[in-house]
């Protein structure tokens, strides 16, 4: 039920009351039997669920019975506007009184459990409730002041005055919240210290310039057949940020590289999310971060109700004839192939506003199947969505779990999709709280096995911690299902004054389906690796090679990249120079490719020295150069995106 009819409805008792109401004991006993009626059958959900207001109007209604009938006062029986507005008034005050603002409980009903415990909540809610006692306050002074007579006998007095002092908490309302709520967000921010992020500086500095340069510089041969588009986002504040996060704050960039009978052209654009566009009008940032989750100034942005902005950063991909930008468990974004945002999106089959996604997907390529997934913080821990080969939505699972949790990626093979949910936990008892999200060593794995065939789920438990961002890939080897990843023995966000983190190592999962069991190994003790990318050919198949970019314990920096072999568990390792950070490799199958690894691999490498970045395409079959595109300006070190051919 909307708020503002629910807190009508429990002051309709009240009405009730006065208008039935006569200054005799049998008057007052008629309007109270009226007005508890009228309580009972309009606010029994309210009454069921403890509201201040209509429990204490019920008491109120009993008590001036019970006074009417003894005669214990009877000023209050010969003056009922006062007694009824003053009743109401010393209702609210004791409510804001004790602690317990009356309004807070109307609140609760539109607001999800992750605010009730913060700080602004509880303000609010103070201020409003203080703005109903207030009101109230005052439509029943002058009747202290002003002769019965005179009194009932004035519209203005009797009911003008009341009308009003009614209207101004009901209807003024949302104004007020909202002034309260942006003199909050500028308050805070201006006691914040200038962000000092490593991941705003050198090779993760954001750039601001949008810009198109075609015939680029090429240093060596582009191959002929490659013909298509290199595509990849990351986050790039518009503007200074109040705190950040990497890589869950900052503006999605896109960054093109297109290539045509071995010429290649450059582009980039933002992805113009509803959040940034308010930001653009403003002239300024009006959002927090992830561990600011502040509400903004919602006289300034286009949904209030968002805490964060959703900035469409971590990943793009194609979707029908047009690009989706991805975040994390929230709405994408889809763009053109000129990368001009169009709107926010959503399937055509789904009738909600709001369509929340994740960063990854995966395709089988065998049957054209789509797999995607999501969670929220706040009412679904985990949704599965399969669409067909033509984009449609066809299927859609909601997996219920006791907690709520981080999950960043998954896997699929032949016959299931699988997750993994990790004690990376969201503190959703207090939103304003600074370890929003934590890791907590000391819960368990579990992984959910959702059948393709039927979306039937098992679960294997009770796993010992650890952490996945990224997997390679899965498939089914007799009976059993094999995972790779990039091992974390925990969570770690990059928010701190260093752009030092946890580390992860190539790591093999076992997945024995006779007896429900997991186990795994480190297959690469050597190198701290990330990124993981194969031939997107092979997924949900057995499959022999992974690229993955070798991060340097020193700078937490990718120099190098690598070739892992799992069949002879060797690996080949391609040095670029302390001088230069890679980013996610893209496997590129050749046409007519005669063996898995016959392909390409490329990406983008910045050159510290210079400060100057390009585009490398390398033989993946032994990490050879073939080509480096030169780019007419720096691009920001990102995180996912991917070849579409066809573009």
């Amino acid at each position: 039920m909307n708020k503002k009819l629910a807190l009508f409805l429990d002051f309709i008792p009240w009405f009730v009351f006065s208008e039935v109401y006569t200054p005799t004991t049998l008057g007052v006993i008629k309007a109270s039997i009226a007005a508890i009626i009228v309580s009972l059958i309009l606010d029994w959900q309210d009454i069921k669920k403890l509201f201040w207001l209509p429990i204490a109007s019920l008491i109120y209604f009993v008590l001036i019975s019970v006074n009417a009938v003894f005669d214990v006062s009877p000023w209050l029986i010969s003056h009922p506007a006062i007694v009824v507005n003053l009743a109401i008034a010393i209702i609210i005050w004791l409510s804001l009184i004790i602690n317990k603002p009356f309004t807070m409980q109307y609140a609760k009903e539109e607001t999800p459990p992750t605010f009730w415990k913060s700080p602004l909540f509880i303000r609010v809610n103070q201020y409003l409730t203080l703005l109903w006692a207030v009101s109230l306050s005052i439509s029943a002074l002058p009747g202290l002041f002003i002769p019965e007579k005179v009194y009932s006998a004035s519209l203005f007095w009797n009911y003008g005055l009341n009308v009003i002092c009614f209207a101004i908490p009901i209807f003024f309302k949302d104004k007020f919240i909202d002034w309260i709520i942006a003199n909050n967000f500028w308050q805070t921010v201006k006691t914040l210290p200038p962000v000092n992020s490593p991941f705003l500086q050198n090779g993760y500095a954001p750039i601001h310039s949008e810009i198109y340069v075609d015939n680029l510089e090429v240093v060596g041969e582009i191959p002929l057949e490659l013909n298509g588009s290199y595509l990849r986002n990351g986050p790039n504040p518009y503007f200074t940020p109040y705190t950040y996060t990497y890589p869950i704050d900052g503006d999605g960039m896109i960054h093109q590289i297109s290539i045509k009978n071995g010429q290649a052209s450059y582009k980039n654009a933002f992805v113009m999310t509803n959040g940034l566009k308010s930001e653009i009008k403003a002239g300024k940032a009006l959002y927090g971060g992830i561990n600011l989750p502040i509400p903004p100034d919602p006289r300034l942005v286009s949904d209030k109700n968002l805490n964060t902005k959703e900035p469409a950063n971590i990943h793009v991909i194609k979707w029908k004839n047009n690009l989706l930008a991805l975040y994390e468990s929230a709405p994408a974004y889809l763009l053109n192939t000129n990368l001009e945002t169009i709107q926010e999106w959503k399937p055509e089959s789904i009738s909600d506003n709001r369509f929340s996604i994740n960063a990854h997907h995966r395709v089988d390529k065998k049957t054209g199947m789509i797999y995607m997934f999501s969670y929220d913080i706040e009412k679904d821990p985990l949704v599965i969505h399969e669409f067909n080969s033509e984009y449609e939505l066809v299927r859609t699972k909601k997996i219920d779990k006791e907690r709520i949790s981080m999950i960043h990626d998954f896997v699929i093979t032949d016959n299931y999709i699988i997750v993994f949910d990790f004690p990376a936990i969201f503190n959703t008892e207090n939103m304003a709280n600074d370890n929003f999200l934590t890791f907590e060593e000391s819960l368990t794995v579990t992984i959910f096995l959702i059948k393709r065939s039927d979306f039937s789920v098992t679960t294997i438990e009770n796993i010992p911690s650890f952490f996945v961002y990224h997997f390679v890939n899965a498939y089914e080897e007799n009976n059993k299902i094999i995972v790779d990843m990039a091992h974390y023995e925990k969570l770690f966000l990059g928010n701190a004054d260093t752009i030092e983190s946890e580390t992860s190592k190539l790591y093999r999962g076992i997945i024995d389906l006779d007896n429900n069991s997991y186990s795994h190994n480190c297959l690469c003790q050597e190198h701290i690796v990330e990124f993981p990318q194969y031939n997107l050919e092979y997924c949900g198949q057995a499959y022999r090679y992974c690229y993955l970019p070798i991060e340097d314990p020193n700078t937490a920096l990718f120099h190098s990249i690598m070739k892992y072999d799992f069949q002879t568990n060797n690996y080949l390792v391609f040095d670029f120079g302390n001088n230069f950070e890679l980013s996610e490799p893209t496997f590129i199958p050749k046409a007519n490719a005669e063996s898995e690894d016959d392909g390409y691999l490329v990406f983008f490498i910045y050159n510290s020295d210079i400060d100057k970045s390009d585009f490398v395409i390398c033989n993946a079959k032994d990490l050879s150069e073939i080509a480096r595109i030169k780019i007419p300006q720096r691009v920001p070190n990102g995180l996912h995106g991917g070849w579409i051919s066809d573009l």
